[in-house]
């Protein structure tokens, strides 16, 4: 029988790996077992049945643990008592353990290596039923803002981020042209500059000239684009991130790097298109946001023009809130809800597979986003449930 990856998923703005597979070959878990400890001095006689009763009895015993925000990790994992981090709780449960999550928002970093369950007796990570159970991958940013200029406010932040809420609402990297998540501009293609036809790409080096041909007017921007970073439509349909290198203010023309060379682009200039992001030159409408890693400054235009310290701003500090890997089995995530965070479910090697994890009515808002801001171009790390191999074992 092949039990697989067994997943239920409610999501909102849900970005899954393209590598995202079902099934899987993992470790095996030997069975409980009784063992009969004698001395020289001592004899008795066990009734088979009553052996196979101890034994049955104890296969198929289980314990609740609980965790709470308002737990100590030296607790005994009780109702009354809980822990207070689920990564503890990793470290004690056994098949057909369950741990129950009190309400609240979480923000750790959970790692399951090599935790197993069974097919009868799974290992469950749950809420607590009627409690909203939230695993939070922000860090509220609560330092004080100061006008920059217009209605740009600053404030210098500890921690690197690579997006940014309001109110629980996604801002927009500094870009141009402008484009914003707030009445779903970023999906039309009409808000990107586009190339002409003189513009030529090197499918050898990844390097490339775009030469802007006027729609969106480049040139009369007044812009300075060097440094930084330009998402490329030149591959008909795909998309890639560079590093622009050289542009004058008032040219038409930048030069370009891409962070890989592709194995194929199809380089078309009439067809290609592009925007740039994440300079402070760029930050001249409201939603929009840069941060500069250099200086730990963070820059926001508001909504609304006011400062942000009459809001709840947050900035995502965190990939993956379960990690689960190295051959774990038999396990359900159940009733939790993922913002700004999620989930990775894979092993390294045949060898290390993952298998019969079941996820179950979890809810994802904003689980996955670039780090561009941070001057990364690498692909975002996305929801990934993945599997090496053939799935034929289980």
């Amino acid at each position: 029988m092949n039990h697989g990856v067994m997943i239920t998923i409610i999501a909102k703005n849900v970005s899954i790996s393209p590598a995202a597979a079902l099934g899987g070959r993992g470790g095996s878990c030997d069975s409980d077992f009784v063992q009969v400890h004698h001395s020289s001095t001592m004899k008795f006689k066990l009734d088979p049945v009553v052996l196979l009763l101890v034994t049955l009895l104890t296969s198929t015993r289980a314990t609740e643990y609980f965790v709470s925000l308002e737990g100590n990790d030296d607790n005994p994992g009780t109702l009354q008592k809980p822990w207070q981090h689920v990564q503890h709780a990793v470290t004690v449960l056994r098949p057909g353990d369950i741990c129950t999550i009190r309400e609240g928002r979480y923000s750790e970093e959970v790692v399951i290596s090599g935790l197993q369950g069974t097919a009868d007796d799974p290992i469950t990570f749950r809420s607590y039923p009627g409690e909203n159970v939230v695993f939070d991958g922000t860090t509220p940013i609560t330092t004080s803002w100061e006008k920059y200029k217009d209605s740009i406010y600053v404030t210098t932040i500890h921690n690197d981020i690579w997006q940014l809420f309001v109110d629980g609402e996604m801002q927009i990297n500094a870009r141009w042209p402008n484009a914003f998540w707030y009445d779903f501009s970023v999906f039309d293609y009409t808000r990107w500059g586009f190339s002409s036809a003189n513009s030529t790409y090197n499918e050898d080096t990844g390097a490339g000239v775009m030469i802007d041909n006027g729609t969106q007017d480049l040139a009369d921007s007044g812009l300075n684009a060097t440094g930084s970073v330009a998402i490329l439509n030149i591959g008909s349909w795909l998309t890639w991130a560079g590093l622009v290198e050289s542009h004058t203010p008032g040219e038409s023309n930048f030069t370009y790097n891409l962070h890989q060379v592709p194995h194929e682009v199809s380089f078309k200039a009439i067809n290609a298109r592009y925007f740039l992001e994440d300079k402070l030159e760029f930050l001249d409408a409201p939603t929009e946001w840069f941060y500069d890693p250099k200086t730990h400054k963070l820059y926001l235009w508001t909504a609304s023009g006011e400062s942000p310290q009459t809001y709840e701003i947050s900035g995502k500090v965190s990939t993956y809130a379960f990690t689960i890997t190295n051959g774990s089995a038999w396990l359900i995530l159940s009733g939790l809800d993922f913002f700004s965070t999620t989930v990775y479910v894979s092993g390294t090697t045949e060898d290390t597979n993952v298998h019969s994890i079941r996820l179950e009515s979890l809810y994802f808002s904003y689980p996955s986003y670039s780090k561009r801001m941070l001057g990364s171009l690498a692909v975002p790390n996305t929801t990934t449930l993945y599997y090496i191999g053939l799935l034929t074992k289980y």
